[in-house]
């Protein structure tokens, strides 16, 4: 996997890698607090350049998961169609 930050804009390239794996790399590279509900699992292959951050998760997530900014700015990975956070598995 290969995960570039410039000049704002971010580029990924994953070949058949683990979610997990590919989420928490692009996390940490941007220093962002996180948590991944347990249901995430899959694998990605993407290969995009010059995105937002944004963008990027959601190309990593669509169409099965989705993402909340909780308190304190943690982002919370989850299935679409449900509000989950650690402890609270149906906030909404």
């Amino acid at each position: 996997m290969a995960l570039q930050l410039n000049h704002g804009t971010i580029n990924v390239t994953a070949d058949d890698l683990d979610i997990r794996q590919v989420l928490e790399e692009l996390f940490l590279l941007l220093g962002a607090q996180f948590a991944i509900a347990p249901e995430v699992q899959g694998t990605v292959t993407l290969d995009v350049h010059n995105v937002t951050f944004e963008q990027a998760l959601m190309r990593i997530l669509e169409p099965v998961f989705t993402y909340h900014i909780g308190p304190h700015d943690v982002i919370y990975v989850h299935k679409a169609g449900t509000g989950w956070a650690p402890g609270n598995p149906n906030i909404d």
